[in-house]
């Protein structure tokens, strides 16, 4: 980017009200698009993927996003899940079984926290490939039994703050899971 291309931007920003809190206003405007009064999400860029909670958003995102798709009915990996339990409604998320989760989250570990690539490994049938797939399998709902109460081996329910709020904008839901706190800070309000 030369410098011209940077002062058209800088010159931009300041021409919008409040400037760069109008740059943060217009984001949020085009986070979301309607469309016959639904709201289709977008998730987290690439650049914005910090942590696995982000990844499990986008994926959220996308199943609240696929009643936008010609395939309206295709399942998706991660869905929220609601819970009845002693009278109150507990919310949270479940992987999809028919989408092979114990391959396809690993793959979404690796790739987004180690920058790997898991589906590019050549024989998938080879020991010590599995054996990456089942470490990676084991750290990830480690690391999801942090945030989220591990109900059975594909559902998590949530503490305090949910992962995923729909039609919410990505900038509010990144300041929520900024303080999502893990559950030995957190206290169970059920």
């Amino acid at each position: 980017m030369d410098p011209t291309d940077v002062q058209l931007i800088a010159e931009a920003a300041a021409s919008l009200p409040n400037g760069n809190e109008g740059i943060e206003a217009h984001l949020d405007t085009i986070d979301s698009q309607e469309n016959n009064g639904d709201i289709r999400m977008n998730g987290f860029s690439n650049e914005e993927i910090k942590d696995f909670k982000h990844v499990i958003y986008n994926e959220l995102v996308k199943n609240h996003n696929r009643q936008f798709e010609p395939k309206a009915g295709q399942l998706t990996l991660v869905e929220p899940y609601e819970l009845h339990e002693q009278g109150q409604i507990r919310l949270g998320f479940r992987f999809n079984t028919e989408k092979k989760p114990e391959k396809k989250i690993p793959e979404l570990y690796a790739a987004y926290v180690r920058k790997a690539d898991l589906k590019a490994m050549h024989d998938q049938e080879n020991v010590l490939i599995q054996d990456l797939y089942r470490y990676y399998w084991r750290g990830c709902t480690e690391l999801l039994g942090k945030y989220f109460e591990k109900k059975d081996k594909y559902i998590y329910l949530y503490y305090d703050a949910p992962l995923f709020i729909a039609n919410e904008n990505v900038r509010t839901a990144q300041k929520r899971l900024r303080t999502m706190k893990t559950k030995s800070r957190s206290k169970p309000n059920y």
